[in-house]
């Protein structure tokens, strides 16, 4: 394997984020290579892109001097300022080549350039060079000298970086930090939110929780020890004179996967009114609850069983796209896409993310997710109510009750 490197600095760019869709990013169905992404801040002077990606996804093609099968990558990143900005201020290209067996997995990571603290967008792209296939990634960036959320990592016991902001009880693990205190680490612990999300048209206030931690403590020699916390729920680790953390959610074993009866049941609470959840979990049996619920809604075991199919894989992909402090099918975003499946377009800005779902500006209908910063847990997004939304959210959870699968798009 082997690999080259090009760096550019302050070019013009055409095609800013806030003008192009992102609707790929929601359906991994539309790409063969699924890479992921991370920031670390490793000291007060350096950022860091880390990346992992899967040599076995990629189109491997017989060499014409040696015969021999290779695959080859491009990673490109730019940063900008922000999600409009036509200004480059880092940008980088890399190659990476492949021959022979596939390995399982590839993660490395290189070196983004900040002249200036403050906030920034990336946009990364990784592709597959003899297939053209090419996915890319939003990721934004706060570059504080004095350490922020990119200042934590967690590392599993092989040393490996753990790209999504979860990990499963039980599991072992170290923490790296640009900003370790000699004293140790501090981590506060937040019983798991399980509270479902109102509905886009239920209006209210939005109270930001999670501001009293139910239990903390010190960690010493966090990056050298290996630690397990085996209670599900928010763990926040933060060097332990300063308010500034990462959030990483503690959750089950499955996790993000529906692997159980209990996992099953809980979503069911989009489809069913509180009295007929009570009714079901007072069976104390959450698998005859489930089989209920789906073969007297679906009619037939075969109905019922597309049915689960594809309601639990949008729950699945809920969780994968949207968990942050909280399991993802139970965040506001989560909760759309459970229901309604992945939007036919989406634009990013710096304010929010607008969902657009059906074609043609008469049929469409777009969900609003603003951005609002929690002081301890960083950036949520959050779905901007309206009552024009009841009609739809009454026909959604109908036709889901009428035993056929809901979907917004054509």
């Amino acid at each position: 394997m082997g690999f080259s490197l090009v760096v550019v600095s302050c070019v013009t760019v055409y095609d800013t984020i806030s003008n192009r869709d992102f609707s790929s990013h929601y359906n991994p169905g539309q790409t063969q290579i699924h890479p992921e992404f991370s920031v670390f801040m490793p000291s007060s002077t350096e950022l860091r892109l880390y990346f992992r990606f899967f040599p076995w996804e990629l189109a491997y093609k017989p060499d014409p001097k040696d015969s021999i099968a290779k695959a080859h990558v491009q990673l490109f990143f730019r940063v900008t300022k922000t999600y409009n900005s036509i200004e480059i201020i880092d940008s980088l290209t890399t190659m990476f080549h492949f021959k022979g067996k596939p390995r399982s997995q590839y993660v490395g990571f290189v070196p983004i350039r900040l002249l200036e603290k403050g906030k920034y967008v990336m946009e990364v792209f990784l592709t597959d060079i003899n297939s053209q296939v090419q996915i890319s990634k939003v990721m934004e960036l706060d570059f504080q000298p004095d350490g922020n959320a990119n200042s934590y990592m967690m590392l599993s016991v092989h040393g490996n970086p753990l790209f999504q902001p979860h990990f499963s009880v039980n599991d072992s693990f170290r923490i790296r930090s640009g900003i370790l205190n000699p004293k140790g680490m501090k981590v506060e612990y937040y019983r798991p939110d399980t509270l479902l999300p109102e509905p886009p048209d239920q209006i209210g206030e939005e109270v930001l929780e999670g501001g009293q931690a139910d239990s903390s403590w010190v960690l010493t020699n966090p990056d050298t020890v290996l630690f397990t916390f085996n209670q599900p729920g928010l763990y926040c680790f933060k060097a332990t004179e300063s308010v500034i953390g990462k959030p990483y959610l503690g959750t089950g074993i499955h996790f993000p996967y529906i692997k159980t009866p209990e996992d099953m049941l809980r979503p069911l609470g989009y489809l069913c009114s509180s009295k007929e959840m009570e009714v079901y979990w007072n069976l104390n049996n959450p698998k005859q609850a489930v089989d209920s619920f789906w073969i007297s809604t679906a009619g037939d075991l075969d109905k019922a069983r597309e049915l689960i199919r594809v309601y639990y894989n949008r729950v699945q992909l809920a969780n994968y796209f949207f968990t942050g402090t909280k399991e993802g099918w139970l965040t506001d975003k989560g909760m759309v896409y459970t229901i309604c499946g992945p939007p036919a377009k989406v634009q990013l800005t710096d304010q929010g993310e607008y969902w657009v779902y059906g074609k043609g500006k008469k049929e469409a209908i777009e969900f609003y997710f603003y951005y609002d910063y929690h002081p301890l847990f960083g950036k949520l997004s959050i779905l901007e109510r309206s009552d024009l939304y009841s009609r739809m959210w009454y026909n959604a959870i109908a036709t889901w009750r009428e035993g056929r699968i809901f979907s917004l798009n054509p």
